[in-house]
């Protein structure tokens, strides 16, 4: 997967494409875990390929479904990735967690007012 991802990384930044990589459902079984991902995102850095992590809390949510618990409050689980690894924000989310922004190096989005070119 990591050369997978380093290749279409180099591919991205050369069409100007702010690259991401997104975690899985929990019935996908792997890159599940924002600590999975994170590593992924690492190594791919590593190589000098910029590449963000978009964390979808909804396919997170689907831990539930396979037993698992979810954090309290839910959102609490965007604290274990590192801000440079995310590109941005939905504003929503920093309202119900202030704590995102300590370590948040991206854009703060209003998904609201944000259109698809």
């Amino acid at each position: 997967m990591v050369k997978s991802l380093i290749e279409l990384g180099q591919l991205a930044e050369e069409e100007g494409i702010a690259f991401h990589v997104e975690n899985n459902t929990a019935f996908d079984k792997v890159f599940v875990e924002p600590e999975e991902l994170i590593d992924v995102v690492e190594e791919v850095r590593g190589q000098d390929v910029e590449i963000y992590f978009n964390f979808d809390i909804g396919h997170w949510f689907t831990r539930a479904d396979q037993g698992k618990e979810i954090s309290m409050p839910p959102e609490e689980v965007m604290n274990k990735i590192p801000g440079e690894m995310v590109k941005e924000l939905a504003r929503r989310l920093m309202e119900i967690n202030p704590k995102l922004l300590d370590s948040f190096e991206g854009e703060v989005i209003d998904p609201y007012k944000t259109t698809l070119r």
